[in-house]
């Protein structure tokens, strides 16, 4: 059970998470990229350990299997965004140039 869960948790991730950062650095500023980065992480990393605290006494209560179809199915609700419209539509917008290089 444990193995499926990590596998589901792990693809959603590992797909949204390269689709965000390139989003992320495609349609941020050079100049502004590391600010909004260092928020993103920040605010992402901000509930964490609450999060920590509750799945202790959440996983006694309604056990360890069903907490981790949870966490699971909350990391696939995620791969739902795939499936908006306009997440398709979104398009390589940087027109100015990197210090240092070029992105394109």
């Amino acid at each position: 059970m444990l193995n499926i869960t990590e596998l589901v948790h792990g693809l959603a991730i590992g797909l949204l998470v390269p689709i965000w950062d390139t989003t992320l650095q495609s349609h941020i500023p050079p100049q502004a990229l590391a600010r909004v980065t260092a928020w993103d992480w920040m605010s992402s990393l901000a509930l964490l350990p609450l999060g920590f605290a509750l799945v202790g006494p959440l996983s006694q209560v309604i056990g360890i299997d069903t907490t981790l179809w949870i966490s699971a199915s909350c990391s696939m609700l995620g791969l739902f965004t795939l499936f908006v419209r306009d997440i398709w539509r979104v398009r390589y917008t940087r027109s100015t140039q990197v210090p240092g290089g070029d992105c394109r």
